[in-house]
């Protein structure tokens, strides 16, 4: 982002929420503060910082005040002349980097009006720096005339995630800890070690609010609650409530908790079933419209119902302009398999249990079924197990850990389940196991699978593949009459 702040001098910046934008702004508010930026931020030292939360102080009777709006919102224990004086002459100077955080965090029915005097202000003042933030890419649209350029932000990599979990135990136990410096660095290197062997964790630990969160969950509860389903039940509980009121945004008011979950559970589930990771603005409106229908406690029309979850939720982002998916795809696959759950679908996630794309979602549906929905799902895959011999070895993968993942599950089942699963450490003579290297994603994975089902010529009979997503160690099996060579 460095790079990106110092080329642009008017810039709109995307991300998702947790993606580190405001602690972006803050710092470079702070360190042009007290001149202490270094390397190519270094300039901004000489400009003075205006960090402005836009979700605050932005009322209707401010718009046509200008400088003394700003001046009370971004230093509201400074209300002087003498303040009022030195903006203006810096202002006209053109020494001034303006940081508004938050474009999604103003209330509906006062942003256009905020952006009409944004306008206005640039006009005014056009020879200073300014930095526009939102979850909403689109709510950006009308910048692009203004001269500003748009630029996302990106997740942390493998050394950035170590980097921010050593950083951020060392500052818990710094604030009131009991553990030495050592068990400190211990327990930073465990859950690194941890996440690197999970690509679930990896790849929500790229998220710097998602990383924090699993270190406050290590820190307080160890590692247990994040091998399972209950990770994403923490993280979506945060996005979805929890965050934006501890912040004190309003936003999800006339949307209850358990109602937001109904409707993004349907938008997960529906991109489940068409096969996607990502729909038009269209249909996601469409499908959260229809959803909104049967909720009796909704305080708001179904037509502001998308808008309402796009910018408030957390959860959904906008990759590029008109086109909507979740934040994380095994966040969508979390929701989608409890939205099958609650509209009584176990039959469904059976009869797509040999997909390798559905696989995550029958799993961790798995994981949240009650005690007679487990038992559907198991008895429903045991039979398809053995009714369905192209397929069966890749259904009984599915199974396995399907009822590894299960809370409760009758023994007399469970037995059952064992007799069409592959003895612990056995590979069948026709059965080929490829280990994927720890750089391979699931997702790459996925689509090697499905290429190596298409493909016809891998054997002298009818071959295919099962992914075995288990982790730390996925494997690809390739299976058919004879022994592949």
């Amino acid at each position: 982002m460095d790079w990106a702040v110092a080329d642009h001098p008017r810039l709109f910046i995307v991300g998702p929420a947790g993606s580190g934008k405001t602690s972006a702004l803050r710092s470079i508010a702070v360190g042009a503060a007290r001149m202490s930026l270094d390397g190519i931020s270094s300039k901004f030292n000489e400009y003075l910082p205006m960090y402005v939360q836009l979700r605050r102080g932005v009322h209707l009777e401010a718009y046509g005040a200008g400088l003394e709006y700003l001046a009370k919102a971004a230093f509201p224990a400074l209300d002087s002349e003498e303040m009022l004086v030195l903006l203006r002459e810096r202002c006209e100077a053109g020494k001034v980097i303006f940081l508004f955080d938050g474009l999604d965090e103003i209330e509906p029915h006062l942003r256009s009006r905020w952006l009409e005097w944004f306008a206005g202000f640039l006009n005014t003042y056009p020879n200073n720096r300014f930095l526009v933030t939102s979850r909403v890419r689109s709510f950006g649209e009308g910048f692009v005339d203004h001269g500003f350029s748009a630029a996302s932000v990106d997740g942390l990599n493998v050394d950035g995630t170590a980097k921010l979990i050593r950083q951020w135990f060392a500052a818990a136990d710094g604030l009131g800890g009991h553990r030495s410096v050592t068990e400190t660095a211990e327990q930073a290197a465990s859950l690194t070690r941890l996440i690197a062997v999970s690509y679930r964790l990896r790849h929500l630990a790229a998220s710097p609010l998602m990383c924090a969160l699993m270190c406050s969950i290590y820190h307080e509860r160890g590692a247990l609650p994040l091998r399972g389903a209950d990770i994403y039940s923490h993280i979506v509980d945060l996005l979805v409530e929890r965050r934006d009121a501890e912040r004190g945004i309003r936003g999800l008011d006339s949307i209850p908790k358990p109602e937001a979950l109904i409707l993004l559970g349907e938008l997960a589930k529906n991109m489940v079933i068409l096969g996607v990771q990502d729909v038009t603005v269209e249909r996601a409106r469409a499908v959260l419209q229809e959803a909104s229908t049967p909720l009796v406690r909704l305080q708001i029309d179904g037509s502001e119902i998308f808008d309402h979850l796009r910018a408030r939720s957390g959860l959904l982002i906008e990759p590029s302009y008109g086109r909507i998916q979740f934040i994380n795809v095994a966040l969508m696959e979390y929701l989608a398999a409890q939205s099958f759950l609650e509209s009584d679908q176990v039959g469904t996630l059976v009869e797509h249990a040999h997909d390798a794309t559905w696989r995550s979602v029958v799993v961790l549906a798995a994981a949240q079924a009650r005690p007679w929905q487990a038992e559907q799902l198991a008895r429903g895959l045991l039979s398809r197990c053995q009714m369905d011999s192209d397929r069966g070895v890749a259904i009984a993968s599915t199974l396995q850990e399907s009822v590894a993942s299960m809370v409760r599950l009758s023994p007399a089942l469970r037995e059952d389940c064992r007799t069409v699963l592959p003895e612990e450490g056995h590979v069948p003579s026709h059965v080929l196991r490829v280990r994927m290297a720890g750089t391979l994603g699931q997702a790459h994975a996925h689509s090697l699978y499905d290429w190596l089902v298409r493909e016809r010529g891998l054997g002298d009979s009818e071959s295919f593949v099962v992914l075995n997503a288990v982790e730390p160690n996925p494997t690809l099996t390739l299976i058919g009459d004879d022994r592949p060579d």
